[in-house]
């Protein structure tokens, strides 16, 4: 029972941020409304900054996840792997948006959150991060 707990708990701040993604994406907005009246994501800046800050947390909450699963696989694919779920989380939350009233699917949305993903990740590790060894860990076991 400890081991599957210590197995899941890494997850769980990736899996919370989604849940706040999903809930702030469903809600109505006047904003996206005028969106989608006025051509798209492209003609809101503020709507375009906020899809990159959403995915860069959530990059980096995949990363840590990754990095702290207990796999060693799973440590040196950290970055790609953290980019690549929040990348299709970002298509797939894109595509649940086509099934509400005032809301629409953006394939522009989905490079917004591809680059939220990246630039955090690329930033993180500019200032050093270790992806491959597990927070607390001893270099030797990277």
């Amino acid at each position: 029972m400890k081991r599957s707990i210590a197995l899941l708990a890494p997850w769980l701040p990736p899996i919370a941020w989604m849940a706040i993604i999903l809930v702030a994406t469903s809600l109505p907005s006047e904003t996206q409304g005028a969106a989608l009246q006025s051509g798209g994501p492209l003609s809101d800046p503020p709507r375009a900054l906020l899809h990159v800050v959403f995915y860069a947390v959530l990059s980096l909450a995949f990363a840590l996840a990754l990095r702290n699963s207990g796999s060693a696989l799973l440590r040196r694919v950290a970055l790609p792997g953290a980019f690549l779920l929040a990348t299709a989380y970002g298509a797939g939350d894109e595509y649940h948006q086509t099934f509400l009233a005032n809301h629409g699917g953006w394939p522009e949305d989905i490079g917004w959150d591809a680059l939220g993903a990246f630039l955090a990740l690329v930033s993180a590790s500019l200032v050093g991060l270790s992806w491959r060894r597990p927070i607390g860990g001893h270099p030797s076991s990277a």
